[in-house]
């Protein structure tokens, strides 16, 4: 939240708090040391740049070898930079969903704002249908309603987010 305030300097002051607290959570101090890294980002600084573009291929590779846990700290450092936001943020949602951190994954979903997006590639449509179905678990049907309606817009070779979405507007659940 404060990366994209511009504030890096209270989200360092705050995860500096966190590590004293909690010294036995060593990614926290990861965590603070990428956004130390990443202080001149929003002022243009091009090796702040690089070392975004760097982090997040590190949280890539991670995510890649199933280390889902060990990406996050680093894709999220790349999500606070505009320029790798939407991409680091969909496998940051999909890292917190696969080791069960269900509500930090709907916070960050709804954060990235794809719905804005004109034409979203697969990947994207992927984690909203996904997104979609976590909503359904959670007794979100209006949330979920809209996810599939937005897929189905967007893509219409998604033959069963047509199913899901007749099946929610006619009032029955899809299981």
């Amino acid at each position: 939240s404060y990366a994209r305030l511009s504030m890096q300097a209270e989200a360092i002051k705050e995860y500096r708090q966190l590590v004293s607290r909690h010294p036995e959570m060593p990614e926290l101090r990861s965590y603070l040391e990428q956004v130390e890294q990443l202080k001149g980002v929003e002022f243009g600084d091009d090796s702040a740049t690089r070392e975004a573009d760097a982090l997040y291929e590190k949280g890539v590779r991670a995510y890649q070898e199933g280390r889902h846990k060990d990406a996050i700290g680093p894709l999220t450092a790349a999500f606070n930079t505009e320029q790798l936001r939407l991409s680091a943020g969909t496998l940051l949602v999909r890292s917190y969903l696969k080791i069960r951190e269900v509500r930090t994954a709907v916070t960050i979903f709804e954060r990235l704002e794809i719905m804005s997006t004109r034409t979203p590639d697969e990947f994207l449509l992927g984690l909203c249908y996904d997104l979609a179905d976590v909503y359904l678990k959670e007794n979100k049907r209006d949330r979920a309603l809209e996810l599939y309606t937005y897929i189905c817009r967007a893509n219409v070779s998604y033959r069963d987010a047509f199913q899901r979405l007749e099946a929610l507007q006619s009032g029955d659940v899809p299981a």
